[in-house]
């Protein structure tokens, strides 16, 4: 039988997080965590989240938890700061933000009207449907997955793609 990996949800309160809970505790190989990045307590839990795992979000914690991947189903503002801490704790990461789908700051600029606090992260985060982002990477980048509706429109293309194609 196939190992359990530890799967941190930072923003579960919410209704992204909540669902994206709902789906780990049905994967045969995840075991959902709830990472706290702000003090709340058990009763922020979402209708349906009890009896998971909780842990405050902490270095100590990404480190020592046995964490595998970490999921932030945060605004891009509270993204652009925990990103860089999930990194340093060697955890991969999947942002469900915007923080990290534009390749330049100068777009990111454009679209939020703010600085981007972590522009050297910009150039290793890959943006898109893992389904066609084959590429290795040396290092866990942060992901930002393509939201549902563009998920959706991607897919119905895939089947006409060579396997070998890539999109960039």
């Amino acid at each position: 039988m196939a190992k359990t990996e530890r799967v941190g949800v930072v923003g579960f309160s919410g209704y992204s997080g909540a669902e994206l809970v709902k789906i780990l505790r049905r994967h045969p190989r995840a075991e959902p965590v709830l990472l706290e990045h702000r003090s709340q307590s058990a009763s922020d839990s979402p209708f349906g989240l009890n009896g998971v795992p909780r842990l405050a979000w902490s270095r100590k914690n990404l480190k020592e938890g046995k964490l595998s991947l970490v999921f932030l189903a945060t605004p891009h503002e509270v993204s652009l700061d925990l990103v860089p801490m999930a990194l340093d704790a060697g955890l991969k990461v999947i942002d469900l933000s915007g923080a990290f789908r534009l390749r330049t700051v100068e777009n990111y600029r454009r679209w939020y009207k703010m600085e981007h606090t972590r522009p050297d992260l910009l150039a290793e985060a890959v943006y898109g449907l893992p389904e066609y982002r084959t590429r290795v990477v040396t290092r866990p980048p942060p992901i930002s997955p393509c939201g549902r509706s563009s998920s959706r429109a991607s897919s119905t293309a895939k089947p006409g793609w060579s396997a070998t194609r890539s999109p960039e």
